[in-house]
């Protein structure tokens, strides 16, 4: 132990000085500004806000559109007590745009001007939703002679927070920072600042602390309303309050998802249906996902070795996988990727036992019925052992006990594999029926953006796609080129995880490139991409012997990836998918008052809002407890 009286006093007073800031940043929350508009010319627009000490804040966003379409952008104003808005121009000539309408919102009241100037309010208390022409104190809205756009006389409603919320908070802040200082301090041998183990909790700190800011972020953007498959929930043979086995082990397109589906029900029965809850259970469980991969680290090279690891997994936690953490359907994408890190983590061993086995193949099943990726992965890590066995075998490395018993688990795994696909039939979708082999070009080109675009390289081109493959590819043919990793378990459960992944991205690229209605850079499918991060840091580190070279190389990895991910940090795309939900509410409130045609999104109708009714969805609840 390092600490000290004197240092457990500095520890105290700091957590104190820090949750006294916490106390006094926390005063106000921030409101959303929206811009409903169609432009001619694409630029820069500025929107100028002045709080109530005269303090303007600049805030820019780009105009991206010069052929008139309808374009939503979304800007977070300052936590601050504002007294003014003002929106400049949207382009340098008048009459080259027009707004169709600005929205005012927070948590607790949103404000809303069509083009005609008229204002409606909307509010949320205790469940019920009102909507009413603007009453004081809403802010007033006016248009200069330069076609700016001012709001004035802005209210607190919803803005401050309350004296005990913010002793919450500054209490929350200082009791974190003092947990995390106490046990970073706890790992000093002999008053040693620098060992290794303090180090290595630094880097899992800063991991937990970008988990939270994550979460902060699903948190405050969440909206209780369907999104997309969501909506597959009300169909007519679907979600039910009692336990509908058949539904729940079903193929919905060519993928089994048993735990989501599950969640769904559970979800359901315990707080009506309410998806922002799922959206935030959703991140624990990508939490797992973590957890797994480090655990497979462990496994592999030693929970002692490899202790900076964690700065790997700090790229899974960026918002470039936004896609599937406010998508309350997702989750069945962090359930694959637990369950096939945990199966990868008994798949490869020399003396290969009964629990081992086991394990791997109950693992290995409910990646299967999470996802089909767990099928296809599971494929490739099998392939893989019957290999790594073989070989085993002939060089006298594998007992021949446990040679049987690798045997016996594909055996089993081929059962249920069939058992898997019994049932299944191919989805009518044309989309589904074509794709596009590795033959072409075009396989190749979305294949490798894809693929770079894991690694965070957003540009539509294939030179960073063929750079990450020379990243994965150069340490996998060290490791089989020497002899004295080439019969490792480590080397093959580290190639397994690699080619897993990108079988599972080529397979993708296969089925999505002939339309490309996605594009190749797409949210969703980043998140089993990104694992190649961690698993090629794993390859060097196998690849180099300890030494200024490993570091180097690891240093450089690092900061490549730091680099290409500098950009994919920002929550706007959070803020702007809430106010995509936030207009689905519209949608499915003006139903229920009678003036809307029950199309969502493009892809509902009324049937759905009238079964997600019956349900007693809490998103279709808050509109009808007025009615009662």
């Amino acid at each position: 132990m390092c600490r000290s009286k004197h240092l457990t006093f500095i520890l105290i007073l700091i957590s104190v000085s820090v949750g006294l800031i916490a106390y006094l940043v926390s005063g106000y929350k921030a409101s959303t500004l929206n811009i409903e508009a169609k432009t001619l010319e694409k630029g820069v627009g500025v929107v100028v806000a002045e709080n109530s000490e005269s303090k303007k804040y600049d805030l820019n966003f780009t105009i991206d559109d010069d052929e008139g379409t309808k374009k939503l952008y979304v800007i977070e104003l300052p936590a601050t007590k504002l007294k003014k808005v003002v929106i400049a121009p949207l382009t340098a000539a008048i009459g080259k745009f027009q707004i169709d309408r600005i929205t005012l919102s927070n948590d607790a009241i949103s404000y809303s001007w069509d083009e005609l100037g008229a204002c409606t309010q909307r509010t949320k208390n205790f469940g019920t939703v009102r909507r009413s022409p603007c009453v004081a104190p809403a802010p007033l809205m006016s248009t200069e002679a330069d076609a700016s756009v001012s709001l004035a006389g802005m209210p607190e409603t919803g803005l401050n927070r309350s004296t005990a919320a913010r002793a919450v908070v500054s209490l929350a802040a200082s009791i974190g920072a003092l947990l995390c200082m106490l046990w970073l301090t706890s790992a000093c041998p002999d008053g040693s600042v620098w060992s290794r183990e303090i180090i290595a909790r630094t880097a899992w700190l800063s991991v937990v602390i970008v988990f939270v800011w994550h979460l902060y972020l699903i948190c405050v953007y969440s909206v209780d309303v369907p999104y997309h498959d969501d909506w597959l929930y009300f169909a007519p043979d679907a979600l039910t309050w009692d336990l509908p086995w058949r539904w729940i082990y079903g193929f919905f397109s060519e993928h089994r998802i048993v735990p989501t589906k599950l969640m769904a029900w559970f979800n359901l029965r315990l707080f009506g249906l309410d998806y922002g809850v799922q959206k935030i259970v959703n991140f624990l469980i990508f939490g797992g996902v973590i957890g797994a991969v480090a655990l497979l680290k462990n496994r592999v090279a030693g929970k002692g070795n490899f202790q900076l690891f964690p700065l790997f997994l700090l790229f899974l936690l960026s918002p470039i996988a936004y896609e599937n953490h406010r998508w309350g359907f997702q989750s069945q994408f962090h359930f694959v990727l637990i369950f096939l890190n945990l199966a990868l983590c008994y798949a490869f061993q020399a003396k290969y036992k009964i629990n081992d086995a086991a394990l791997f193949c109950l693992f290995s099943i409910a990646a299967m019925y999470s996802f089909s990726a767990g099928v296809l992965f599971t494929a490739v890590t099998m392939m893989v052992m019957i290999v790594f066995v073989v070989t085993g075998i002939a060089c006298g490395t594998m007992e021949r006990s446990a040679a049987k018993r690798f045997f016996g688990v594909c055996i089993v795994m081929g059962i249920v594999v069939l058992i898997w696909h019994h049932g299944f039939i191919r989805p009518s979708d044309s989309w589904s029926q074509k794709y596009v082999l590795p033959h072409k070009a075009a396989f190749w080109d979305y294949f490798l953006n894809l693929l770079s675009y894991s690694f965070g390289f957003e540009s539509v081109t294939i030179m960073p796609g063929i750079f990450c493959m020379a990243l994965l590819g150069v340490p996998l043919v060290i490791l089989l080129a020497r002899r004295e990793s080439r019969l490792l378990h480590s080397t093959w459960a580290v190639l397994a995880a690699i080619i897993g992944v990108l079988v599972v991205l080529g397979v993708i690229s296969m089925s999505r490139t002939y339309l490309n209605f996605y594009g190749s850079k797409t949210s969703r499918y980043a998140e089993i991409g990104f694992l190649l991060i961690p698993y090629m840091a794993m390859a060097w580190w196998f690849a180099l012997k300890p030494g200024k070279v490993r570091v180097a190389v690891l240093s450089l990895l690092w900061g490549a990836c730091f680099i290409s991910y500098l950009d994919d940090w920002s929550p706007q795309l959070y803020r702007e998918t809430k106010q995509v939900d936030n207009y689905t509410l519209e949608c499915v409130e003006s139903y229920f008052n009678g003036s809307g045609t029950g199309v969502c999104q493009g892809r509902t109708e009324p049937r759905d809002l009238e079964r997600a009714k019956e349900l007693k969805a809490n998103f279709v609840e808050q509109f009808m407890m007025g009615k009662k």
